[in-house]
């Protein structure tokens, strides 16, 4: 990675696993300009999954849409959107864990996730979530 303050390469000085954000922290040092800075990177999904709609149809798979879902789930929350960040990375994490297969993500096993999910965290969040998800 190059430095966002001169633009020369960068070094690593520390690297840190977020597992719980499918994530990678990262400190670099810039010997050019002596900056460091942190970096976060993080997987790319709609270009490296694909997501089979009610129509079979394979299509990007959107960690946004997922990500809505969820907040129009936690609406009631004080904190919506941090809990719906975080359920959406832990339904993204069990997803990766268990039911993708050759790069697809089936409806079926998303919505199935996602309310499992939401039924340990929050009765009423899953109770939204399955009046408007179907499997």
């Amino acid at each position: 990675m190059v430095c966002i303050y001169c633009g020369k390469q960068t070094e690593v000085i520390n690297t840190r696993l977020q597992k719980r954000r499918n994530s990678i922290w990262r400190r670099r040092h810039c010997r050019a300009c002596n900056a460091v800075f942190t970096s976060i990177e993080q997987v790319a999904y709609d270009l490296s999954l694909g997501f089979e709609d009610r129509t079979s149809r394979i299509v990007p798979f959107a960690r946004d849409r997922l990500f809505i879902s969820l907040y129009e789930a936690c609406g009631h929350r004080q904190h919506a959107s941090s809990d719906a960040t975080d359920l959406t990375d832990t339904v993204i994490r069990k997803l990766l864990d268990n039911t993708v297969h050759n790069g697809i993500v089936k409806r079926a096993d998303l919505i199935r996730l996602a309310s499992d999910t939401l039924r340990t965290f929050d009765a009423a969040a899953h109770t939204h979530y399955t009046a408007y998800h179907h499997l």
